[in-house]
């Protein structure tokens, strides 16, 4: 005999996968970044050819190494300006580093 319940199991369990999948169908580009992903950690031949690392043992070693300072970094967005702001007033000179002459 059919159990009834094993089978509601089973379909909301196929429901809330189907639910998961559209979610991540939607967000097309984290979906190229994950395809691009898996695709470049592949197998050793696909990292050397895309990184130029010798394997993945050596891309993960790299990854772990710039994995904390990656995560503070700001992405220019041309959307949000194309100027500076010593370029919008020409008044305001570009910022630079003193210059130390030496001897």
């Amino acid at each position: 005999m059919v159990d009834i319940e094993a089978l509601e199991h089973e379909r909301e369990r196929i429901y809330n996968e189907n639910k998961k999948y559209q979610g991540q169908l939607s967000d097309r580009s984290a979906l190229k970044q994950k395809i691009l992903t898996e695709d470049i950690l592949r197998d050793d031949e696909s990292v050397r050819f895309y990184t130029g690392l010798p394997d993945l043992a050596h891309f993960n070693v790299v990854f772990d190494a710039i994995a904390p300072s990656a995560q503070g970094m700001k992405y220019w967005d041309k959307q949000k300006s194309d100027t500076s702001h010593y370029q919008k007033d020409e008044t305001k000179k570009k910022p630079e580093r003193k210059r130390i002459q030496s001897a």
